[in-house]
């Protein structure tokens, strides 16, 4: 009995050897599309390139009437054939009939190409029955259960104030909003080009979970994406063209018996927003530079007691709420024995863009002794929340200039801080007044003959 089940052992074995060594034979290559005949508006479906030998360089066709949902592509082994296939996932948007082109790889250095399709998209109160060119033992990639729609997720663009003055800035929300569970949403996107404003990015937190957040009757989970601060540059109807967010969901795939998951975007698309931007009224103050907000102004001066030639140092800060950040200049006069130069201006924008300072240090050198006023420095804005214009101001100062040393002999070159002046005593020279004069036209006449 021992030995028999030796026998069986040993036969078996050696059948398994026999068949595995077998030469499977050349076989045509077989390069096959496959797709449904039929859609309606909203499905989600597949297309799939089933390949029976290896190749390179897969090209697929253009998919231009369908939205692009994900891909994935593998391989599987019956009968020791293997066969390699390429998944493509889509959704019909518009009813019609399409054609799908042929997908092109390369096989021993040749060329080769599938079979073209054709899918016909009806509305869903017309869709008949759909056929299938796959075979009914063929396994295709289900994704049908996993379908969404506008009522399921959306993107929105939020703008907290849509009639702004010119130059006044808004701030735009790219928000999300799902009822169905999400992969990730990547902050990649690209955006419109938000024509006819000045677009500042603000620091947006990672959006690591989503809060529920009711609309209508409906509860969905949201977040916000971006945030962006606009500054309109005119006045009038601007509007802020559509654009795509994509965002990833985990979908599951039933293959045959296995189930798998994969990450499919899905592109959202916002709806165009348009902002009645309003002109600024008349009567613009004198000093107005554009500052629209609402804003303080201090100054400091780093020492009231210096003597000529000493440098001063006034640091002026602008601070509060508004477009800081186009605030360029601020109204001051110095004496005009004071040399001045271009102030050194520093910005500080807060995390959220809308509020932060902009401080103006402004060195100024005086070539003269004396008591002198200097005049407090102004801030002119535009108020959009009260419409109207406001002038602020800071305190004036007070500066005591004593001589310094060897001032009353020294020649100064204007323009130059105190460790650039040079003293020029040496190389100023009086007129020679013991010059005698030659005719100019004896001395030619003299010179030429």
């Amino acid at each position: 009995m021992v030995n028999t089940l030796i026998m069986l052992k040993y036969t078996l074995h050696t059948l398994l050897l026999i068949l595995v060594m077998l030469p499977l034979g050349a076989q045509d290559i077989s390069f096959v599309a496959k797709a449904p005949d039929q859609v309606k508006v909203g499905d989600q479906f597949s297309v799939i390139y089933e390949i029976n030998e290896k190749v390179k360089d897969f090209k697929p066709p253009q998919f231009n009437d369908f939205v692009f949902l994900g891909s994935q592509k593998g391989f599987s082994s019956v009968n020791w054939k293997t066969s390699y296939k390429f998944t493509f996932f889509f959704k019909a948007t518009q009813t019609g009939k399409f054609t799908i082109g042929s997908a092109e790889a390369k096989h021993d250095g040749d060329k080769i190409f599938s079979n073209e399709l054709t899918i016909e998209v009806v509305s869903a109160a017309n869709q008949q029955q759909a056929t299938t060119t796959q075979k009914a033992n063929e396994p295709t990639p289900n994704v049908s259960e996993n379908s969404v729609d506008g009522e399921d997720m959306f993107v929105r663009l939020l703008i907290d104030n849509k009639s702004p003055y010119v130059g006044e800035q808004v701030v735009a929300y790219v928000k999300v909003y799902t009822k169905v569970p999400l992969a990730d949403i990547p902050n990649t996107f690209q955006g419109p080009e938000f024509t006819g404003f000045y677009v500042q990015n603000t620091k947006t937190p990672p959006l690591r979970s989503l809060e529920p957040e009711k609309i209508g009757n409906k509860t969905y989970y949201s977040g916000v994406v971006r945030k962006l601060t606009l500054i309109p540059q005119r006045s009038g109807k601007i509007t802020i063209q559509a654009f795509e967010v994509p965002v990833l969901r985990e979908e599951k795939v039933q293959v045959g018996f296995f189930t798998t998951y994969q990450h499919v975007s899905i592109p959202l698309t916002t709806k165009q927003v348009t902002l009645d931007v309003k002109a600024l009224p008349p009567g613009k103050p004198a000093g107005f530079g554009g500052a629209i907000g609402n804003f303080n102004i201090t100054a400091a001066l780093n020492s009231d007691e210096v003597q000529t030639n000493d440098a001063i140092v006034f640091n002026v800060k602008v601070s509060g709420q508004g477009n800081i950040k186009l605030i360029d200049d601020i109204k001051y006069s110095l004496p005009p024995t004071f040399d001045a130069f271009d102030p050194v201006v520093k910005t500080n924008i807060a995390d959220d863009g809308q509020s932060g300072s902009k401080i103006f240090e402004i060195t100024a050198i005086p070539r003269h002794a004396g008591e002198f006023m200097i005049k407090p420095f102004e801030l002119v804005y535009f108020n959009s929340k009260t419409g109207s214009y406001v002038t602020k101001k800071t305190e004036s100062f007070i500066i005591n200039v004593a001589k310094g040393e060897g001032d009353t002999s020294a020649v100064v070159i204007s323009g130059l801080s105190k460790e650039d002046v040079e003293l020029l005593e040496s190389d100023i020279r009086y007129i020679n007044t013991d010059t005698k004069l030659i005719n100019k036209a004896n001395y030619f006449i003299d010179s030429v003959f």
